[in-house]
């Protein structure tokens, strides 16, 4: 699929925020769209959620299916964009050859970093017509 994601898709996330109140729900949508305002327009793969349950992290669960999400994006020639609001994280995708190019203080008051990550050279070609942006998400329970 494509990012951005449909209007509904967002509406759905959103309505996960206001069931906590209005005033966390109004918080909620600031910070995505003060996220979605510097969000690139290069076309890319936008990784959107990467979570390990905590019983299996360590096990290289969240490494391999980031190591199939990078041979996809070089086969493709496209980077992969990620969003972070962990410190720890970033040495955990700085593994892959993730840099930050991007850090701010959203208006919930959390930090983030935006990651970036080029494609490494690989000896396929590039398929024709990947060339509009993915959007992502793996989810590991």
């Amino acid at each position: 699929s494509r990012y951005p994601p449909p209007v509904w898709s967002a509406l759905l996330i959103a309505g996960v925020p206001l069931r906590g109140g209005l005033r966390v729900g109004w918080r909620a949508i600031r910070w995505m769209i003060a996220r979605e305002h510097h969000h690139p327009t290069e076309p890319h793969i936008y990784l959107e959620t990467l979570a390990t349950a905590h019983a299996h992290q360590g096990r290289g669960v969240g490494s391999s299916l980031l190591h199939d999400l990078c041979a996809e994006a070089d086969r493709r020639r496209l980077p992969i964009i990620l969003h972070t609001n962990a410190v720890a994280n970033l040495a955990f995708y700085g593994r892959f050859g993730f840099v930050v190019f991007r850090e701010a203080r959203l208006p919930i008051g959390a930090q983030e970093w935006t990651l970036r990550r080029s494609p490494q050279p690989t000896s396929q070609e590039r398929p024709h017509g990947t060339e509009q942006t993915r959007f992502w998400t793996l989810n590991w329970t």
